[in-house]
């Protein structure tokens, strides 16, 4: 259950400030700082919110540091908070980082060691590509709580809370932060990267193989295939090892030169999609 806080932060100089951060001393602090100019005797507020999830029992400090610009000097102002915790509701782990090239799903454990333990009725994220359910275990007072990453999820680097709700009117919300940052897979590669050929005019079907690889040596899926040129079909199949053998038939008897491309879209390791271009002369 967050803690919250709000300071008031006075400008009692001369001059106007001009606030540059708020930094913390724990990963579980979240302030957040709205008004950052403050002309001589202004004040703002700066609300801090503790996640409390992942801090230990008993008594607890907190530090915060905000550094501020004052007619050209940069100074600092220590703040901190203090503040005894009793746990009756935990959740493990408390806090998430992950790092992925695709879907994911990963399990949280929340455990109510009270007599009467919370009910959950409702779970959820900031982010529509990151979707939370629940479910109650054979465990009076334990949840599962389940996080899934969408594949639609773009790259990037998110920094997002699991919202917990509850019937119980002391942990209405619980909320632990949770930082995913999805990575480009590594790409998958064609061999040969394009077909350049010169074939006799009215020459019959020509057949041609590229093999796909992924850069980290995984196996390779593919999802389809599709040619741009009615002369131009493609066909795959597994093999040899990890990699792809994709079979390349070329049809020239229209007597005209040919120019396209193959589009392969890959599943695994990581959805993407390899371009194959095909330049087919005639002699």
């Amino acid at each position: 259950v967050p803690l919250r806080h709000t300071y008031a932060v006075v400008n009692r100089g001369p001059e106007t400030i001009t606030i540059l951060d708020v930094r913390s001393s724990c990963g579980c602090l979240r302030p957040r700082l709205a008004k950052r100019t403050l002309a001589p005797g202004e004040t703002a507020e700066l609300p801090l919110e503790v996640l409390t999830l992942s801090q230990p029992a008993g008594p607890n400090r907190w530090r915060l540091l905000v550094r501020y610009s004052e007619a050209g000097q940069i100074r600092e102002l220590p703040l901190s908070l203090r503040a005894s915790l009793r746990v009756q509701v935990r959740v493990e782990p408390a806090q998430l980082a992950l790092s992925i090239t695709g879907p994911l799903s990963h399990t949280f454990t929340l455990t109510d060691s009270r007599p009467r333990p919370l009910k959950i009725t409702h779970a959820q994220t900031g982010h529509p590509h990151l979707l939370a359910s629940f479910e109650p275990t054979v465990n009076p007072g334990t949840w599962k709580i389940r996080l899934a990453v969408s594949p639609e999820l773009p790259e990037g680097r998110y920094e997002e809370s699991l919202r917990i709700i509850t019937d119980d009117p002391d942990y209405q919300v619980i909320a632990f932060p949770l930082t995913v940052t999805r990575r480009s897979p590594r790409k998958v590669s064609a061999s040969p990267a394009a077909l350049n050929l010169s074939v006799a005019s009215g020459q019959g079907v020509v057949r041609r193989t590229i093999l796909l690889r992924s850069g980290d040596d995984r196996p390779v899926e593919v999802e389809k295939i599709d040619c741009d040129h009615p002369a131009l079909r493609a066909s795959w199949e597994k093999g040899p090892g990890n990699l792809v053998r994709l079979t390349v038939l070329i049809d020239p008897s229209q007597g005209q030169p040919i120019q396209g491309t193959i589009q392969v879209q890959i599943a695994a390791p990581g959805r993407c999609r390899v371009t194959i271009p095909v330049d087919v002369a005639l002699r």
